[in-house]
């Protein structure tokens, strides 16, 4: 929460009182943006609709963000991250065969919202400094869910060519493939076919290169040569760290990765390389880590300041 309000500032304000809406008119007249996430009907039924808005500021970009829209049947229907994914229509496709239908984690909608109204909210803003008209923008989270190519774009690929609705399929295993566990944590490891012989490498038996089942790509496909392989993998990676065993996979050319713990990313060599994380004084939560915002070196960069220059100027609490 706090990561995603970094640099906001806050205040309260009572707009059901005739005051705070007078003190909030007046805020509008030199704003140029204006957010708001309240139902459909709150709004109009302060006097702040946006045809009141805009006589106050023509120039004002007004984003309404609700669940279902500004009209329509289902304006005034309260919901959910779940019952947004599930009426955004990816639902149907996720989950087991034989057992109703399931949500994939974790909440990723009102993401995905958010980044489509930012999105939506810059345009207007540029059009409205060269226009001087500003726009209401009206911003349904289910619409969103309905766009959203969120981890099924082989879903919409194929009704898009064929017409082919995507069933819920089972869950399986895959041959030398997948996530194993380590002293530390867990691994993710992709060794089937044709990626067998780097498997091997890695685990330092090359004879398992003479069992035709583990290096024809139809064997691998078998529950018991899967189960068999994993009998010899999983005993191999348990005695190991999970970095000991991604650097033997890298050093063989075998796809791989940790699987990162939050810990993990915020001590990473490469991330800390970079600068990725910061530290920033909150006045009420103390000092913590953060994802460091991603644009600052190209906008120092303009004026003529280096990545070398920039660690230097967050070392002397410049930036």
């Amino acid at each position: 929460f706090l990561h995603l309000n970094t640099n906001k500032r806050g205040i309260t304000l009572n707009l059901k009182s005739e005051t705070g809406q007078a003190i909030f008119r007046e805020l509008l007249r030199d704003a140029d943006i204006l957010v708001e996430s309240f139902s459909p009907r709150v709004m109009p039924s302060w006097g702040l609709d946006y045809e009141s808005l805009e006589k106050i500021n023509p120039r004002l970009v007004v984003a309404s963000i609700s669940n279902f829209g500004q009209t329509g049947p289902y304006r005034d229907f309260k919901s959910s991250d779940l019952i947004t994914y599930a009426m955004g229509g990816p639902m149907f496709s996720t989950g087991l065969p034989d057992r109703p239908p399931i949500r994939l984690g974790p909440y990723v909608n009102l993401y995905q919202a958010g980044a489509t109204a930012a999105a939506a909210i810059m345009t207007s803003f540029f059009s409205a400094e060269a226009s001087g008209r500003g726009e209401h923008l009206d911003i349904s989270l289910m619409e969103a869910e309905m766009s959203n190519i969120d981890r099924r774009p082989t879903m919409l690929l194929q009704y898009q060519y064929t017409g082919h609705i995507s069933q819920r399929v089972p869950t399986g295993e895959r041959f030398a493939s997948g996530t194993s566990p380590c002293k530390d944590g867990y691994v993710e490891l992709r060794g089937e076919y044709p990626h067998f012989p780097k498997m091997a490498a890695m685990l330092n038996m090359p004879e398992l290169l003479e069992r035709p089942d583990f290096s024809d790509a139809m064997g691998q496909t078998k529950p018991d040569v899967i189960e068999a392989f994993k009998e010899i993998l999983i005993p191999w990676t348990i005695e190991r760290n999970k970095r000991d065993v991604w650097r033997m996979a890298q050093e063989n050319r075998l796809i791989s990765s940790i699987i990162a713990t939050t810990e993990d990313l915020v001590t990473d060599p490469h991330f800390e390389a970079r600068g990725t994380f910061v530290e920033i004084e909150h006045p009420v939560a103390g000092r913590l880590t953060y994802p460091g915002a991603p644009i600052n070196e190209e906008i120092y960069g303009t004026i003529g300041y280096s990545g070398t220059d920039l660690v230097q100027l967050r070392e002397q609490g410049v930036i």
